[in-house]
């Protein structure tokens, strides 16, 4: 509340009279903002556009009609991957995957606008974690494990525009991020019997390049464990 950045944004959005801007006394983090943003909201299903997303003007309904169609509690969409306006070939995260609890916790791809669930289950399982990373990637574990169903909608319905520098995900808080990723898995591992081998191979390779990084290097035994 009265950065400038506040005060220019407040600005804009007197352009939008149909958006309902809500701003916060200080700056809580994404998964914080999103959980007051559907408190805030009246629909039964959400869903979440970042300001680095383009959606594609059919995502939205058909997304809603998977949902109903398919009598399901999450969708989860593809994207395009996209750096300084060209699209990036190849990449394995433009996919969302892991409609199930075991395939999520190996092989889980779930960006945040990727995501259109019904209000009811994000409300049973408490929203959003607060975390500096994988709000969006915690949020389906907690859901799966709840029991909620999933399904993949094949389609690439929105942009995702990729500038590494800078970023929150990349930066220093990023560690935070992983510990929290990583002690939900382990007690989900715990409590639903899951080998854990596979899974603790997986985070060798998600945090591979702290290994170079002398800084952080104490970090690594922990995240494995």
């Amino acid at each position: 509340k009265d950065t400038t950045n506040q005060h220019l944004t407040a600005k804009v959005m007197m352009k939008f009279p149909n958006i309902k801007y809500i701003i916060s006394e200080n700056n809580c983090g994404a998964g914080t903002a999103r959980n007051i943003a559907v408190k805030a909201s009246k629909g039964k299903l959400i869903t979440f556009l970042d300001d680095d997303d383009i959606y594609y003007p059919e995502k939205i309904a058909k997304q809603v009609s998977f949902i109903i169609l398919n009598n399901v509690d999450i969708c989860l969409c593809h994207m395009n991957l996209v750096n300084h306006g060209i699209e990036v070939f190849d990449q394995s995260y433009s996919f969302a995957k892991g409609n199930n609890l075991g395939d999520f916790l190996l092989k889980g791809v779930s960006f945040t606008p990727m995501i259109m669930l019904k209000r009811e289950s994000f409300d049973k399982v408490g929203g959003f974690i607060s975390t500096p990373k994988f709000q969006d990637h915690t949020l389906i574990l907690k859901l799966l494990y709840a029991g909620y169903n999933l399904d993949i909608l094949n389609e690439k319905l929105f942009d995702h525009n990729s500038y590494p520098i800078g970023r929150i995900s990349n930066s220093k808080k990023a560690i935070k991020g992983y510990l929290i990723k990583h002690a939900l898995e382990n007690k989900i591992c715990i409590d639903r019997g899951i080998d854990r081998k596979e899974l603790l191979f997986n985070r060798a390779l998600e945090i591979r390049y702290i290994i170079f990084d002398k800084y952080k290097f104490s970090y690594v035994i922990r995240f494995i464990l």
